[in-house]
């Protein structure tokens, strides 16, 4: 019978500490790379890095010395480039 549990008895601990294998890994970095190619502009990369760092709307604006409304919209512009991308790749 399968458990959903290991063996201390703590389900949270089979998920947080499975990690992704070598190729999940360079496959995740290699769609990194190349948004990053794709974004152009320095700003944006410090966003989209900064949003992967896990850092909020917020502190990230705060940094760039803008307003949030301003932000939103670089965020959208990583968004399309996003997209892009993936239609490129015929995601």
């Amino acid at each position: 019978m399968a458990t959903d549990l290991n063996q201390d008895g703590d389900p949270l601990a089979l998920v947080a500490g499975r990690q992704p294998g070598p190729e999940v890994a360079a496959a995740s970095d290699e769609d990194y790379q190349n948004l990053l190619r794709r974004l152009g502009d320095d700003e944006l990369r410090r966003i989209a890095a900064w949003k992967l760092e896990g850092r909020d709307n917020d502190e990230i604006a705060r940094r760039l010395g803008c307003s949030p409304r301003t932000l939103r919209r670089r965020l959208g512009e990583i968004r399309e480039a996003c997209i892009l991308d993936r239609h490129l790749r015929g995601e």
